[in-house]
């Protein structure tokens, strides 16, 4: 029997300047897995792009695709949708069986390229098989991290002619980390180069099976502490404008983060005795410095600080119903 081909599909914009480095080791650990791995680019304007095809020593299976779908609005100007929008032209652009999706701070799993295969082969009658993950953080490596990444049996799934993709899920309206059963579609005018992005909406399904090891989660390791604190406010602007509502505060986000518990780092020496992926510890003696949030270490929140972070919580809740309030007033 034929063992299926595998494809690979992963977005960024601009990676190098917001410190998201890991998409090198990412894209660079797929391609020993993969027949071939799509890279849709959101319009990056820094050397993102460049940096990423001299760091390869393979590149003849990175496919890029930078169609004006998908680049983003600088700054805080884009939609939400985007990033489903993204993940739609990842998935179509891919020319193989399986069509696996990553964010792009997922490395491969360490596992063989005949194993790999064979376990997908295995797979054959399944429409989705999810791949867990594990991270590192406070010096340990942690298991069982949620599951956001999955591989769609795109051969399987043009044969049966069902409507499964990526986009936002229907009852949120919000939520887009996982593939859907695709039900409507939607669209939305980019607030910058002014043309019409269309997008999916449907409804979560669950995996038929599991692969039997795990991606690394490489995540914010190269990331200062701000740059993770502005990444995030930017989502949550983003997000408070889809949904109409007001984002939560930086300190919010902050505690959340667990930047206010960082006591200290690991130093490089120390990171490169640990059993990352070879793909990493190269980015990792490269590029890391003291300060980086991969090297953070923690201390663990007080019962009292807990109870804090509960009342203040509640506190902004009230004072964002009186804003809420005092605004729809004011249109009245």
């Amino acid at each position: 029997m034929v063992r299926p081909s595998i494809g690979v599909h992963t977005h960024i914009t601009n990676p190098l300047s917001y410190g998201y480095l890991v998409y090198l080791s990412t894209i660079e650990s797929w391609i020993r897995l993969a027949d071939q791995v799509v890279v849709v680019d959101g319009g990056s304007t820094d050397l993102s792009l460049d940096v990423l095809l001299q760091h390869l020593s393979n590149s003849e299976k990175v496919k890029i695709v930078s169609p004006a779908e998908a680049h983003w609005g600088p700054g805080d100007r884009w939609e939400w949708p985007q990033i489903a929008v993204n993940r739609q032209i990842g998935f179509e652009s891919l020319e193989t069986d399986w069509a696996i999706h990553v964010d792009a701070d997922y490395i491969a799993p360490e596992v063989g390229w005949k194993k790999f295969r064979n376990d997908l082969q295995e797979r054959s009658n399944c429409l989705l098989v999810s791949i867990p993950s594990m991270d590192y953080f406070n010096g340990r490596f942690q298991h069982g991290v949620r599951t956001r990444h999955w591989g769609l049996n795109k051969r399987l799934i043009t044969n049966s002619s069902l409507a499964i993709g990526y986009g936002i899920e229907r009852r949120s309206r919000v939520h887009l980390d996982y593939p859907i059963r695709i039900v409507e579609n939607s669209w939305f005018i980019d607030p910058d180069i002014n043309i019409k992005k269309d997008y999916n909406i449907g409804d979560y399904f669950e995996s038929d099976n599991e692969l039997p090891y795990e991606m690394f989660r490489g995540g914010h390791f190269f990331f200062t502490s701000q740059q993770l604190i502005d990444k995030c406010m930017r989502i949550e602007r983003a997000i408070g404008r889809w949904r109409n509502a007001l984002p939560r505060f930086q300190f919010e986000v902050e505690f959340d983060l667990n930047l206010r518990n960082l006591v200290g780092y690991e130093t490089k020496l120390r990171l490169l005795e640990q059993g990352f992926p070879a793909s990493l510890k190269r980015l990792i003696e490269l590029y890391y410095e003291k300060g980086m949030i991969g090297g953070g270490l923690y201390q663990k929140g007080s019962p009292v600080s807990e109870k804090g972070k509960q009342l203040g919580t509640l506190l902004l809740r009230i004072y964002r119903w009186v804003r809420r309030k005092s605004a729809k007033s004011e249109v009245n």
